[in-house]
């Protein structure tokens, strides 16, 4: 798990050396963010039940086939899982941060906040893993970025309105977002 965490950390560390030429309503999510993403998700290559009738697969991308599950998430008698590779998962992965991409840099033009290269990684990266929602209204996350919170208090939004799910995934996400 530390030397995960060393890993996690070199990368970050390298973000924040990427050269920011981009507007604020133009970035897309760096290579190296992307890393971090897939380093801090588990690969699955059967589909599984995620919640309610949402299949997962890959790196927690939508599974976009038919689905005979049953209420225990399990296939129904005779049904297979859906399988994937890591090439057509990595590219799953892609389609969906181009979407986060978008969501970001819109958030940053409506609210006048000019986003750095590993602040918006920083925001994919959190949104892939907890939904862009918190971009909505005036929840906690939201209003900890448009007021420039420091790292504590950007952790703490973070992890509220995460329901304290996944503390070292927070810290990576905040110490991208503050480096």
């Amino acid at each position: 798990m530390k030397r995960i965490v060393c890993v996690l950390l070199t990368l970050i560390m390298l973000l924040g050396m990427v050269p920011m030429g981009a507007s604020a309503a133009s970035h897309s999510t760096s290579e190296a963010a992307i890393t971090v993403l897939k380093q801090m998700t588990k690969f699955e290559d059967e589909c599984y039940h995620f919640t309610g009738s949402e299949f997962r697969i890959g790196y927690g991308t939508v599974c976009e086939e038919e689905h005979s599950f049953g209420t225990n998430g399990k296939p129904v008698a005779g049904q297979e899982k859906h399988s994937i590779t890591e090439a057509k998962a990595d590219t799953a992965l892609r389609e969906a941060l181009k979407e986060l991409d978008k969501k970001v840099n819109s958030f940053a033009s409506s609210n006048g906040k000019a986003l750095t290269q590993s602040q918006h990684d920083a925001l994919v990266v959190f949104s892939y893993n907890a939904g862009a929602d918190w971009m909505n209204g005036n929840g906690v996350v939201k209003t900890a970025i448009l007021n420039n919170a420091d790292g504590n208090e950007l952790l703490n939004a973070m992890n509220l309105w995460t329901n304290n799910a996944d503390i070292n995934r927070r810290k990576v996400e905040v110490n991208m977002y503050m480096n």
